[in-house]
C-alpha cells in the first residue's frame, strides 16, 4: 500500500475526509495528469490553528508532488491576504496556480476539465448560512459542466444531516442529478461525491 501524503502533514486537519479523498484520487488519477480546483484557499499559517482549518492546499500540493505524471492545483480566493498567506505556505511547490478572484467568476471563465473540485469558499455560520449555501450551489452549477464521469466533488461545511450548512442547496441538487455520496465525514463536516 502506498504511503499517505498525510503522514508528512501532521498539522493538516480534516484528516479522515482527506484520507478517503486521497485513496479515491490514487485509484482514479494516480497515473495521469490531474487537475484540481479548490475554492477557498489555505488561509492560516502552519501552526496548531491550521488543524481545525483544514490545510487542503498543502494536501493537494503534496499529492501532486508524489505523482510524477503531473497535474496542477488552481486555488481561488477573493481575499488577497488569505491568498498571499497560501503563497507563502506553498512556496516550495511548483504545481500550484493562485487566482485572486471570486470563485464564481473563476469557474465561469474556466475552459479546462476538472478532476477534483473542492468547494470551501464563503464561511458559513448562522448569520451567513443562507448566503453561503447560495454561493455553493452557484459554484456547483458552474463547476459541474467542467467535470467528467470520474471526477470528484468535495463539499465542505455541509451541516448536520446536510442541513444548516453550505450544503443546503447543493447536496439535494447533486443527488438529484446523478451524483452519489461516496463518503460522509461527520467529523470533518464534508461530503465527497462521484458519478461513477
Amino acid at each position: 500500500m502506498e504511503k499517505s501524503v498525510l503522514e508528512g502533514l501532521e498539522y493538516v486537519g480534516r484528516r479522515d475526509s482527506l484520507f478517503f479523498l486521497e485513496n479515491e484520487m490514487n485509484k482514479r488519477f494516480g497515473h495521469r495528469r490531474t487537475t484540481i480546483v479548490e475554492t477557498g484557499t489555505t488561509r492560516k499559517p502552519i501552526d496548531d490553528e491550521l488543524k481545525g482549518d483544514g490545510g487542503s492546499t498543502l494536501f493537494f500540493c503534496e499529492w501532486l508532488k508524489s505523482h510524477p505524471d503531473g497535474g496542477v492545483i488552481h486555488t481561488v480566493d477573493i481575499d488577497e491576504a488569505c491568498l498571499n498567506n497560501c503563497r507563502e505556505i506553498t512556496k516550495n511547490y511548483k504545481r500550484v496556480c493562485y487566482h485572486h478572484q471570486c470563485s464564481l467568476d473563476f469557474l465561469k471563465g474556466a475552459n479546462f476539465e476538472i478532476d477534483v473540485l473542492y468547494l470551501d469558499s464563503y464561511d458559513s455560520n448562522p448569520q451567513t448560512q443562507k448566503e453561503a449555501s447560495t454561493h455553493q450551489i452557484e459554484e456547483v452549477v458552474r463547476g459541474v459542466p467542467l467535470l467528467h464521469f470520474n471526477s470528484l466533488i468535495l463539499l465542505d461545511d455541509v451541516g448536520v444531516n446536510f442541513k444548516g450548512g453550505k450544503g443546503d442547496l447543493s447536496v439535494p441538487f447533486l443527488m438529484g442529478t446523478g451524483w452519489k455520496i461516496i463518503n460522509h465525514s461527520e467529523a470533518s463536516n464534508q461530503l465527497l461525491f462521484s458519478r461513477s
